[in-house]
């Protein structure tokens, strides 16, 4: 089918041509000023007003009028001059400090954590708590709370809010609001916005996404990587705990299914079982591979710390020792058929399997290699997540970041005071 460019690095489909050739100039602007935005915010490197040029194709002037929008708009600003030279010394251009922020929260079983990011991936405040996470609206309460709190101290620290994404484990239904069920928390049918309204009907909520846990993993994962400038565009995240979580990334973007549910790898069947999976089923990955089974074939309680299971398998015995390799096993059977179905041979293994990687690693490898079809002419590879500790709640962060900057029309500009802009020598640190 043919296509028409539109703007630089972005095609479309000649049967949508009619609605763009009839929309204004804004319509290219606006891509114009998204692909801007998240080159500088989003890359590794400080690229001056030059390189974005030659990295687009946009002219110089068209350029210096959509970079001095940026900056007023406090999506972007400028760092100390660099000399190249000859010529003008190139001014470095940088995500902005302090200007706007999101708040991502992650709900998971046992706890809650969130944490509210600027666009310069700054973590500027991070609340965590341990709580029995089993009662819906007790839990969506304390949410509530915290989301709350964090609003009122970013606008205390002349921060704006810009997107607000609870992240859990389970089905989301395609309203994005109404959680249809999550085994490992035990919820099920439940309307998530309006339990979180119910719990503070006083205060205004703002908009709030609600997001799979390993897809808002997988944002911190694919973020960090391309700020560390070793970015993979095509993986499969793997997230271990009591849970076995997946998200698919393909082509630097999301592959979510035709229902968004796409990546429950926890509940692909692998093997006969007796243990009974959080989901009603037997056989399910989790219920070899997940932690609690973990624990039980170390022969350590199911709910003790994992630091029982890393110090048992410190001392080497049998027991914990069998149990990863038994895990390292079923955990292989399920991702060389997901190999061999997607054709995604690089996996990259975060949350508990991270913490476990030295053991995991070599025995995954065998496996994949040994029930792969295309290992012997595609390079399967195993790696470590990058990501933090806290990488849940800042990816459900970033991506309430990413879609603002995808909607340049939610851009206000503001004076210098408003935004807080301070001299590049005298920016100051922000405590929210």
């Amino acid at each position: 089918m043919p296509s028409h460019t539109i703007a630089p690095g972005r095609n479309v489909a000649a049967g949508t041509a009619t609605t763009l050739d009839a929309a204004s100039g804004t319509t290219v602007r606006n891509h114009n000023l998204t692909m801007l935005a998240n080159t500088v915010v989003t890359g590794s490197r400080h690229p001056s007003r030059a390189d974005l040029a030659r990295m687009t194709g946009l002219n110089r002037s068209t350029m210096t009028r959509l970079v001095e929008h940026l900056i007023s708009c406090g999506i972007i600003r400028e760092l100390n001059s660099e000399s190249t030279g000859s010529g003008r010394p190139a001014v470095p251009l940088a995500p902005a400090l302090h200007t706007y922020a999101a708040i991502g929260v992650d709900i998971s079983t046992g706890s809650v954590e969130a944490s509210a990011v600027d666009l310069s991936g700054e973590i500027l405040a991070q609340h965590y708590q341990q709580l029995n996470t089993s009662n819906a609206e007790k839990t969506l309460t304390v949410v509530r709370r915290i989301i709350d709190d964090l609003r009122m101290r970013a606008t205390d620290a002349e921060l704006t809010t810009v997107g607000i994404t609870v992240a859990l484990h389970g089905l989301i239904a395609t309203n994005h609001t109404y959680l249809l069920s999550s085994p490992n928390l035990g919820w099920h049918d439940i309307d998530l916005l309006e339990e979180l309204r119910k719990a503070a009907p006083q205060n205004m909520l703002p908009q709030i996404n609600f997001l799979n846990s390993a897809d808002a993993g997988a944002y911190a994962e694919t973020y960090l990587r391309n700020k560390q400038d070793i970015p993979l565009s095509d993986y499969l995240y793997v997230s271990g705990g009591t849970g076995i979580d997946a998200a698919i990334v393909k082509c630097g973007g999301f592959d979510t299914g035709c229902h968004g549910w796409a990546g429950e790898l926890g509940h692909v069947y692998v093997a006969e079982g007796r243990r009974q999976c959080s989901c009603g089923n037997t056989g399910c990955l989790e219920t070899f591979a997940g932690q609690y089974a973990l624990m039980e074939a170390s022969g350590l309680a199911p709910h003790s710390s994992t630091g029982n299971l890393f110090a048992a398998l410190s001392r080497k015995e049998p027991d914990a020792c069998k149990a990863v390799k038994s895990a390292a096993h079923y955990l292989g059977i399920a991702l060389a058929s997901f190999i061999n179905i997607c054709d995604i041979p690089t996996i990259v293994l975060d949350g508990l399997y991270a913490q476990l990687f030295e053991y995991l690693d070599k025995p995954l490898q065998r496996m994949l290699t040994e029930h792969t079809l295309s290992s012997q002419w595609a390079d399967i590879k195993v790696l470590r997540s990058v990501s933090t500790s806290n990488s849940v709640a800042f990816g459900a962060a970033w991506k309430g970041l990413i879609e603002f900057l995808s909607t340049p029309d939610r851009w206000q500009k503001q004076n210098d005071e408003q935004l807080g802009y301070f001299p590049i020598t005298d920016t100051p640190s922000v405590t929210i």
